[in-house]
């Protein structure tokens, strides 16, 4: 393993992140400014939100606060099952997940064995067991951090319910569609179904290509609820591959997001066109960073629309070769920022919205 860079300057940090190179096998050289601003609120003992992209090392903050602070633990309240069996898996003897009905090991916490803890929110909200277990004198003495991964999204949707826009959320791979839905799951809980808990009465759904080598009345139903009027259809929320749309008319889709670009203008273009086909007011949003810019397949057309500080709707019109006729009143975030705000988080992140 290298030792850490001329630039980690601390000396604490130097040596935890030594120490976590050895244990966890990796080369890390040195913390991103961010990473060690984080840690020196959290140390410091003040509370901290790390709104980071997707990729930028937001789970090395807590992983490293063993190694920065040997008199802690770790406890990360998560709500996604494949998130928890990553970092378990990661993190070895040196994690555990907690569910209910699981007796904690409480000597390996007390010993030092043990120094996270990962559980879903409702296994560790009004669960006298763990109550009980952080006022143990062993346990108190310890500097316990907690770490909460926040779904806004998601609760937005619980509670607005039919009210929620019908939306679609472009994701880059099978398995971020997988995540997203079983976040929707945890989440949702008994929200979930409008009614009887059966494919039909789902609030979100998944739409992908593997669905095609099965009998098909699933993709079918999910087809059919996006070509109803919302006050009649309980499906809220679609977790979706390049699969949905190819060649159907669904006419009430008011919001389509993407989790990360498409490679291709082109492809945005029919992908946002999925919305706004009953002539109501409509949104597309797009959430990217520059890394998701510098895949291998990302054309120029796609990385000039997102970084260009243009007119989206004058950019998609000029690449098509159309003359850009009269502007709506609501264009988008370029000519109307109030819509919606621009985060860059030292330009690597970017959020902008293309009313459609």
């Amino acid at each position: 393993m290298a030792a850490p860079s001329a630039n980690c300057e601390d000396e604490r940090y130097c040596m935890a992140l030594s120490a976590y190179n050895r244990q966890h096998k990796k080369d890390i050289k040195e913390f991103k400014p961010l990473q060690q601003k984080a840690l020196d609120a959290l140390v410091g003992g003040a509370d901290c939100i790390c709104c980071l992209p997707t990729g930028f090392g937001k789970s090395q903050v807590y992983e490293m606060l063993p190694f920065v602070d040997p008199n802690s633990l770790v406890v990360v309240v998560v709500p996604l099952n494949a998130i928890i069996a990553q970092q378990i898996q990661k993190l070895g003897s040196m994690a555990i997940c907690l569910s209910k009905g699981k007796d904690l090991p409480t000597n390996h916490i007390a010993d030092g064995t043990v120094r996270y803890i990962f559980t879903h929110p409702e296994d560790i909200l009004n669960n006298r067991k763990i109550t009980d277990f952080f006022r143990q004198d062993n346990v108190k003495r310890l500097n316990t951090y907690l770490v909460i991964d926040k779904a806004h999204f998601l609760k937005e949707l619980k509670h607005m319910g039919a009210s929620f826009p019908i939306t679609v959320i472009y994701c880059k791979s099978i398995q971020w569609i997988g995540y997203g839905y079983e976040m929707a799951r945890q989440i949702l809980e008994d929200s979930f179904y409008a009614g009887e808990k059966t494919p039909e009465n789902a609030r979100v759904v998944m739409f992908h290509s593997s669905m095609e080598n099965s009998s098909g009345k699933l993709k079918d139903m999910i087809l059919g609820k996006l070509q109803t009027p919302p006050e009649t259809c309980c499906l809220r929320l679609v977790f979706a591959s390049v699969a949905l749309g190819m060649g159907a008319d669904l006419k009430h889709i008011q919001r389509v997001i993407h989790a990360g670009p498409p490679t291709t203008l082109e492809t945005y273009v029919q992908e946002i066109g999925r919305s706004r086909r009953a002539e109501s007011q409509a949104q597309a949003i797009l959430y990217f960073n520059n890394n998701d810019l510098a895949v291998a397949h990302m054309q120029t057309n796609m990385k000039e629309y997102c970084r260009s500080d243009k007119c989206k709707r004058l950019l998609i019109n000029e690449y098509f070769g159309f003359s850009n006729t009269s502007k709506p009143k609501i264009c988008c975030n370029v000519c109307q920022p109030d819509l919606g705000l621009e985060w860059k988080f030292t330009q690597l992140s970017l959020y902008g919205i293309l009313p459609t």
